[in-house]
């Protein structure tokens, strides 16, 4: 049974760099990543204003936030797991803001 475990292991170990395991009680899951457009939607409904920039980069700007996020990947590929987060703080940082107000 060990030699299986380390062949399926093997196997599957690249694939956990790209998806998040996610624990939703007994059994953990796969997480397949958000696309691009789904975090420039998230930003939006946040409020956040898009500037362009070069190529496939996107500025996003909000009155309560310092600074910019830049976002970059075309619409269709997959966000990468430091993306997500920026949005996330980003986001929650705009929330927190608003509270203060």
């Amino acid at each position: 049974m060990g030699a299986i475990a380390f062949i399926l292991m093997s196997a599957i170990a690249p694939w956990l760099k790209i998806f998040k395991l996610e624990n939703t009680g007994n059994l953990p899951r796969l997480v397949m990543p958000k696309k691009i457009r789904e975090l420039k939607q998230m930003l939006r409904q946040a409020g956040f204003s898009e500037l362009p920039g070069k190529g496939s980069h996107t500025n996003w700007v909000h009155p309560l936030y310092a600074g910019k996020l830049t976002i970059s990947g075309k619409d269709g590929a997959d966000a990468k797991p430091y993306q997500e987060k920026d949005v996330k703080k980003a986001i929650e940082e705009i929330e927190r803001n608003e509270e203060d107000e």
